[in-house]
């Protein structure tokens, strides 16, 4: 089933993977293409929310079974995830 089938609301949109941030310089790099999210977001006549950046640590984290957030972690995607 999808929202518009069960007729939820969809208050916004966060566009996930938006880009991988460089530990050593900060530079973000769109991996898969620019402002993707905030066309779709447009189409769809719905605000975006936010952009999480790929973090390995995520994926570390919920292998673990704990939020990548809880982890005291300083970075950008957890900076994105708590805004």
């Amino acid at each position: 089933m999808t929202f518009t089938k069960m007729q939820a609301p969809i208050i916004g949109m966060i566009e996930n993977m938006a880009a991988f941030i460089c530990d050593g310089c900060g530079e973000a790099a769109p991996l898969f293409g620019d402002d993707g999210g905030s066309v779709l977001a447009e189409e769809m006549h719905i605000p975006l929310l936010g952009r999480i950046p790929i973090e390995p640590g995520v994926c570390a984290g919920g292998d673990a079974g704990r939020p990548f957030v809880l982890n005291g972690e300083e970075s950008a995607a957890s900076r994105a995830m708590q805004a």
